[in-house]
């Protein structure tokens, strides 16, 4: 009897112990189940996303052109010759002209600030001084931090000498009062890494960009017009005034250009496809305002793009 009772006892645990083990692999097999359909349906909004972002930043290439801009060509004037050591020994003359309309459009901005007109007192060459400074800065740098100069941002973070650096701080800054109740901010080492973009492959993602550094009842940043990204022509269409009358060399002409790609712009904009010759016609406009300008460095694209957003 008692080997019974304890076999019986014995078989009894074990079934216990197996439905135990039965439940709980059901129970575990359960949770995986649910886990793996969780990573498939986080997986799948992941690649939604990713999709969507996509879909959002690409735009056809229309037989048109008003999709992509020029690969080579910005509306604002990209700095890039100025700080790359290997560009800059590539094209002398882009970095010639460059410099010559980088002075010009810093010379627009901020000819009646006061910060300015101290800085040209203490030294003519001033601008000169800050160019050359950013070259010489950049070529300082560890390779790696070289790479993360991507936005005209990122320059904010660049040290040149004690006698230019305010200034140069206060151009990227750009002021929402007078500068001389505004205190320096410290610069956030942390931005030096790329802030927005980049500058975007599209025509349209710089009116945002440009909205971020805007100076407001102040002054504006010199971010505004400028870029990193290494485009070798100004795009003449979309340029702003600033960056048009830097080229030109006077106002008038600037306000004029504006003027005549408006109208082309009223012409073409329901037009399908752009006539072949419009933006010869806008450059033969053009040309006659910027007779003393290096047109190699100019871009007289038209497209459907509204220039009214970058005025």
């Amino acid at each position: 009897m008692n080997v019974l009772l304890f076999v019986t006892s014995f078989l009894t645990i074990l079934a216990l112990l197996t439905y135990a083990k039965i439940d709980s692999f059901r129970y575990f097999s359960g949770i995986e189940a649910q886990f793996e359909r969780y990573m498939e349906q986080i997986e799948q909004v992941y690649s939604n996303q990713i999709a969507e972002k996509w879909y959002k930043t690409t735009k056809a290439n229309t037989s048109d052109g008003h999709g992509r801009r020029p690969p080579d060509a910005s509306p604002r004037l990209s700095f890039a010759v100025l700080i790359d050591s290997n560009l800059r020994a590539q094209n002398q003359d882009l970095y010639d002209n460059t410099m010559i309309w980088a002075k010009s459009l810093m010379t627009v901005l901020y000819k009646d600030r006061p910060f300015f007109k101290e800085a040209s007192q203490k030294s003519p060459h001033f601008l000169t001084e800050i160019l050359e400074g950013l070259g010489r800065a950049v070529d300082q740098l560890p390779a790696e931090q070289k790479k993360q100069l991507k936005n005209a941002a990122d320059l904010t973070n660049l040290k040149l000498d004690s006698n230019i650096d305010t200034s140069f701080y206060l151009m990227l800054k750009g002021c929402q009062r007078e500068e001389s109740k505004m205190g320096l901010v410290p610069l956030n080492q942390s931005n030096f890494v790329s802030l927005d973009g980049n500058d975007s492959d599209y025509e349209d993602d710089n009116i945002e960009e440009a909205k971020e550094y805007t100076g407001g009842k102040g002054y504006d940043s010199l971010l505004n017009y400028i870029t990193l990204q290494k485009s070798t022509k100004v795009r003449v269409y979309l340029a702003s005034f600033p960056v048009l009358q830097a080229i030109s060399g006077q106002a008038a002409f600037a306000r004029s250009i504006i003027e005549a790609r408006t109208s082309i712009y009223q012409t073409i904009k329901n037009a399908s496809p752009i006539p072949d010759d419009t933006s010869t016609q806008f450059q033969a406009v053009v040309q006659g305002y910027i007779s003393g300008a290096n047109t190699k460095f100019l871009d007289f694209t038209v497209t459907k793009t509204n220039p009214a957003q970058y005025n």
